[in-house]
């Protein structure tokens, strides 16, 4: 216990001296940001980003060297330019450039790194977004721009024509607002999280363990590169983590390399990079990064041993020539600046949006009203004609007016012809499912090409149906389309599909997809007032709680027709004019239905955790008397086997034995199942009765890693479940989720202590 309270005080004393150092430095590029605000017009800048393939580039990548912005809040930037007529190029060189630097980032590198480092840090980034942004140009050739007139997060105040130039002095202020506020809200929750990592790492690992593996050369930034792609932390918080690293040996080279991916990838950007640019574009972004910052790493290494300076010894220099009270009143005054930032940043990754949409995880939402439902394993659906009236505009304004009418297309993979209608010729499907719907289906289930297996909104025909015949709304997910068209079999009728993003009736409720605006659309542009001589649709229960009825009948002329829950029961509700029965208001959760929602869970929740699997890996080869290749095979395999049943418990054992598991919260069922899971672990690889002070700290660290995780995947089915209502899921997740953290973080903190301390 005394070992643990040194080493907890040597990582909050490691931590502090961190903080006293930069903060001063970060004040400072915090003032130059905010008059970055005021005093730098984008609108100037902006509309030169798409002219010509050099000069763009050589622009964006220069502009985007002094915006404090990080890897995830440039994205919103770069989409605007891109939208306004910035190349893919210059885009690419913007995205780039402007999360690896910044000028709070300059100044905290001049803080706790030297001279050479605060240089090469911007100067590699220019060269980096520089080569990626030709590279995409050269090979795919920009397009004539447009009019550019983008957002870039630096709005112009000063430039209205109706208002009176501001002085000077409200110039300042409003930019000193601005970087308090803005930046530092932006900046703080992640820079403390780094100043945190960076003191444990000084605190816990040898010195002459990260220097044998990462002194420097081509293999230990490649090492780097490994570690840095998938972490998220901005520009300013990867500084006080590559400090540590250099005081524990790493080679400057090998810090840069750092310096430049971390802030620059991360697993979440590098997602919607794709859908900005596209994939090839995105490989080539990493591979630019990739390239470029090993080789300004190489450089940067010739540069230190030609001069025959030592970074180590260089490192927090800076921060002898402050006055000890100037540091201390820079500290206080960024902790004081901070605090409502922190409390911003903790409900953020903590507590879920108040939004009327739904939080989705492969598939499973919670589309429930807020009223929690009764502690079974069913619950009652009431008649409802207006649920959520106040969340679609639709229901509080007139319409606008109906544009042209859409047909889906005729020849699709599953449909058999089409029938002439007053409006066109409408696709016809069947309620027989062929070889190929049925093998798309299981691949869905396995989250295989899951959000491309959609079908084209709009109305199609079922059967012969007539301008009599029923009409029924469904989701463009194909598998709730194909699940509701095989359960009419001998029926006509018409489907009316709505755009629900390739998402099933239920997520797509809580999403707002399926909802009022969207059905009144779809009405309008399908020409159904034209196909039907009734005024009847049928919606599907599960959808509810997306659509208000009585505005669709109100702008529409249509009478909104709650269906069953289950699309089995349909026929029985079309044969005996729309009755329902209790039974057919009641959404159950039965084993098969917990059975097929495995799969999807099993392979999302596998891709998540293997970046973590390479993590443990990795660090499982460092540190010992073993060599890298033969740790990495001993302490290796039971980390990745630990991870597995993690992902395990919480993905299988949860919703199979979701009815006998103890609790009714989803996360503390997870808790059980993985504690469960651990004992199970433990029990099988003669690790119970541990005998060290080692294997007893390992022990504790899987027991708590194992169940955190465990609880975190089980939790992604509190929407697919009736076991809790929506409600319930916010409050759950704001409970469940710090315990789920602090739980995973002192669980990796015992692990490494036990790894590399005893």
């Amino acid at each position: 216990m005394e070992t643990l309270l040194s080493f907890i005080v040597a990582i909050a004393n490691e931590s502090w001296q961190l903080l006293k150092e930069s903060s001063i430095y970060i004040i400072f590029g915090l003032l130059v940001g905010g008059l970055l605000k005021v005093f730098l017009s984008p609108t100037y800048v902006a509309k030169h980003l798409g002219k010509g393939r050099f000069m763009s580039v050589f622009k964006a990548a220069l502009f985007g060297i002094p915006i404090p912005l990080c890897s995830c809040g440039v994205l919103p930037a770069a989409a605007s330019l891109k939208k306004q007529g910035a190349n893919n190029g210059a885009t690419t060189a913007f995205l780039i450039s402007t999360p690896e630097s910044g000028v709070d980032s300059i100044s905290i590198t001049w803080a706790l790194l030297d001279p050479i480092m605060t240089v090469a840090r911007p100067l590699s980034a220019f060269i980096t977004a520089f080569v990626a942004g030709i590279s995409e140009n050269l090979i795919h050739r920009p397009k004539p721009p447009g009019l550019i007139m983008a957002d870039t997060g630096i709005s112009d105040d000063t430039c209205c024509e109706d208002k009176e130039r501001p002085s000077t002095l409200r110039k300042i202020t409003t930019g000193m607002n601005y970087a308090a506020k803005e930046i530092w809200g932006d900046l703080a929750g992640w820079f403390f999280f780094g100043i945190l990592l960076a003191g444990i790492i000084s605190a816990l690992v040898p010195d002459d363990m990260i220097a044998h593996w990462l002194g420097g050369g081509i293999s230990s930034m490649l090492i780097m590169l490994l570690f840095g792609i998938p972490l998220y932390i901005c520009a300013t918080a990867s500084t006080p983590i590559a400090a540590a690293f250099i005081l524990k040996g790493v080679s400057p080279g090998t810090a840069l390399v750092f310096l430049l991916v971390g802030p620059a990838t991360n697993i979440t950007s590098l997602s919607v990079l794709i859908g900005l640019l596209g994939k090839r574009a995105t490989v080539l972004y990493l591979l630019s990064i990739s390239i470029v910052s090993v080789i300004c790493g190489l450089l940067v290494d010739l540069i230190y041993n030609s001069l025959e300076i030592s970074a180590q010894a260089s490192v927090g220099q800076a921060g002898e020539i402050m006055p000890e009270i100037a540091e201390l009143g820079a500290t206080f005054l960024l902790i004081a600046l901070s605090i409502p930032h922190l409390v911003q940043w903790a409900k953020k990754c903590f507590r879920p949006t108040d939004s009327a949409g739904c939080e989705c995880s492969s598939g499973s939402c919670s589309t429930e009203t807020d009223k929690a439902p009764p502690p079974s394993t069913s619950c009652s659906y009431p008649d409802i004609t207006a649920p959520v009236a106040t969340l679609f505009p639709m229901a509080q304004s007139a319409p606008a007016e109906p544009g042209e009418i859409i047909i889906p297309a005729v020849k699709q993979s599953f449909t058999s012809g089409s029938m002439k209608t007053v409006i066109g010729s409408i696709p016809v499907v069947t309620s027989d499912l062929t070889a190929r719907d049925r093998r798309g289906s299981f691949l869905a289930r396995w989250n295989i090409g899951r959000m491309h297996f959609i079908v084209e909104p709009g109305l199609y025909a079922l059967g012969n149906p007539d301008t009599e015949s029923p009409v029924l709304v469904t989701a463009n997910y194909k598998m709730s389309f194909d699940v509701l068209r095989s359960s009419l079999p001998g029926k006509n009728l018409w489907l009316l599909v709505l755009d629900t993003k390739g998402i099933n009736v239920w997520c797509a409720a809580g999403k707002g997809t399926f909802g009022t605006e969207e059905l009144y659309d779809r009405i309008r542009s399908s020409g159904l007032e034209k196909i039907v001589s009734h005024r009847r649709i049928i919606v599907p229960q599960l959808g509810a709680p997306g659509v208000d009825g009585l505005a669709i009948q109100k702008h529409t002329g249509f009478h909104v027709v709650w269906g069953p829950v289950s699309a089995s029961d349909i026929p029985y509700f079309l044969d005996n004019k729309y009755q329902l029965t209790a039974e057919m208001r009641r959404k159950l959760f039965p084993f098969s239905e917990r059975l097929a929602l495995v799969p999807v869970e099993l392979v999302q929740a596998s891709r998540n955790i293997l970046p973590f699997v390479l993590l443990f890996f990795l660090l499982s080869g460092l540190g010992g008397e073993l060599s890298f290749r033969q740790a990495a095979l001993e302490f290796g395999p039971f980390a990745t086997l630990a991870l597995a049943c993690s992902v395990a418990a919480g993905t299988i054992i949860v919703p199979l034995l979701l009815p006998w598991i103890p609790g009714r919260a989803l996360s503390t069922k997870g808790f059980w199942a993985g504690i469960i899971t651990a004992y199970g672990l433990f029990f099988f690889s003669g690790r119970l009765t541990p005998s060290t002070g080692a294997k007893w700290t390992e022990m504790t660290a899987w027991l708590l890693i194992i169940t955190a995780v465990s609880s975190w995947f089980g939790m992604n089915f509190t929407g697919a479940t009736t076991y809790t209502s929506r409600s319930g899921t916010r409050k759950e997740m704001f409970r469940a989720i710090p315990l789920q953290c602090a739980a995973v973080v002192i669980g990796f903190s015992c692990w490494l202590f036990a790894r590399f301390y005893f």
